[in-house]
């Protein structure tokens, strides 16, 4: 569970430097 929280963080701090849809993609 901690490493998904881990790659979740990284997840929002993409979204938030390169927005919803490139953090979509990566998704």
């Amino acid at each position: 569970r901690q490493k998904f929280t881990q790659a979740d963080g990284r997840v929002d701090r993409f979204n938030k430097k390169y927005g919803l849809k490139d953090a979509n993609a990566a998704k």
